[in-house]
């Protein structure tokens, strides 16, 4: 039974310890339940628990019994990869898989990749409910159309796999998570399909998907609770050709957004969603429009390019915004718009990405200037940290957040990547000599 899978170039085998003074200890390991035992082999890659049949007679059956298989491969060394996962599924005494991983890198040919799909087909009888699969091919591959019926299923992890077409027919009515990594489709709308199939799912991740044949993106879906959108790359990028997003998710309680390739994004009222983190580049859409969609949000984190348009909207309000964190690459101009919209903000975290001018009297992409009116949330703010370079402008804005934040606890000021060094003790002078508009202020220089 174990010739497979003692081979010592591939899958060396653990020897046992010489004798010691010690021999006579008592094995306390051994002597734990079978359960217990095979609840800590599934912890480990399948490998290391096949290794432990050297233990003793009583190790040599338990790792059949492990209900979690851990198959991993990172050459493009097949043979005794194929042997020893055959010989692991054809002995193995569970009927029912909780988690199967795969992960393999089979390179420029595809021969002999249909054994992998026997594995596939056998997690998928014995009623597997997490499937994490990675297998990295140059050339496209087409999974097993029983994978996407199997009803039993409850996470499923796609990653690196170049497969050209979903098939018609899927049934995923226990699916609750769903991971897209690195995925390459010639589909027109392959997301719509799989989401009307899946009647409960509540966790969807995109990130670095290419749509060949895309010109719209749907992702309508009722029970969702969770999204991320990561950069998601269509093909026709070099035709200037990009393609839109529909997100239509209204019971949505978190939304990652950094995709920086989409011409537009048609997105719905989100209600409930209470934590937002937006990369916002490359779309045709304000901020503040995109920001009225999201305007229960508790915890908000916005990335934003040069140039953008952060015009206030004179009708936004973020009444529920109580922890925001911005990243701007050109004015502070966004920061004041922003506040004036959250009145009752508490934590704010602010950086800006990009150099000033070597002159910090003249760093004009730095302008900032103070609002007409103070803002109802520096009534609220406990907490500010933002990073700067150091220019006068930016030092003009942390005067006015000390002067007119009354209940401020904390101002943590931190050196961003182009901090410029020579300007630190004129800095520090300054700081000294502002005044704090909160008695209980403590103001933290250089973290």
């Amino acid at each position: 039974m174990m010739d497979s899978l003692r081979n010592p170039e591939e899958y060396p085998i653990i020897t046992k310890r010489p004798h010691s003074q010690n021999e006579n200890l008592e094995d306390r390991i051994s002597n734990l339940p079978d359960a217990l035992l095979c609840y800590i082999l599934s912890l480990v890659p399948t490998i290391c628990a096949v290794r432990t049949t050297v233990l003793s007679k009583r190790w040599n059956t338990l790792w059949t019994y492990v209900d979690n298989y851990d198959f991993e491969n990172p050459n493009e060394k097949h043979q005794h990869f194929i042997e020893f996962g055959e010989t692991v599924l054809r002995n193995s005494n569970v009927l029912s898989i909780r988690r199967f991983r795969l992960s393999c890198s089979w390179g420029d040919s595809v021969h002999g990749i249909s054994k992998l799909y026997v594995w596939i087909c056998t997690a998928v009888v014995r009623n597997v409910k997490e499937f994490d699969l990675s297998i990295r091919t140059k050339t496209p591959i087409e999974l097993p159309k029983i994978l996407f019926t199997c009803e039993t299923l409850v996470s499923l992890k796609l990653s690196s796999i170049n497969f050209i077409t979903i098939p018609e027919i899927i049934r995923f009515s226990s699916l609750k998570i769903l991971q897209i990594r690195h995925w390459k489709c010639m589909v027109d709308d392959p997301m719509k399909n799989i989401l009307d199939c899946s009647p409960v799912l509540e966790e969807l991740y995109l990130q670095f998907v290419v749509f060949q044949n895309l010109q719209k993106l749907s992702l309508r879906c009722f029970t969702l609770k969770r999204l991320t959108i990561s950069t998601l790359y269509p093909k026709p990028l070099k035709e200037n050709l990009l393609h839109d997003v529909v997100i239509d998710t209204p019971r949505l309680e978190y939304l990652n957004f950094e995709d920086s390739h989409s011409n537009g994004v048609e997105l719905n009222q989100l209600p409930v969603l209470t934590s937002a983190n937006l990369h916002i580049f490359g779309l045709n859409l304000g901020v503040f429009e995109f920001l009225s969609r999201v305007s229960n949000v508790k915890h908000l984190i916005l990335f934003l390019k040069a140039g953008m348009d952060v015009l206030p909207a004179p009708n936004l309000l973020l009444i529920n915004l109580t922890n925001l964190e911005i990243h701007v690459t050109d004015n502070w101009e966004f920061v004041c718009s922003i506040l004036k919209c959250s009145p009752n903000l508490q934590v704010l975290t602010c950086e800006k990405a990009v150099r000033c001018s070597i002159n910090r009297h003249h760093a004009s992409i730095c302008d900032w200037r103070a609002p007409d009116d103070v803002p109802k949330c520096l009534l609220c703010l406990t907490r500010i940290e933002i990073k700067i370079n150091g220019c006068d402008n930016e030092m003009e804005l942390v005067k006015y957040l000390l002067n007119n934040a009354m209940t401020l606890k904390m101002m943590v000021i931190g050196r961003s990547v182009n901090f410029v060094k020579k300007w630190e003790s004129r800095i520090l002078k300054e700081l000294l000599r502002f005044r704090r508009g909160s008695v209980m202020c403590e103001v933290v220089f250089g973290s």
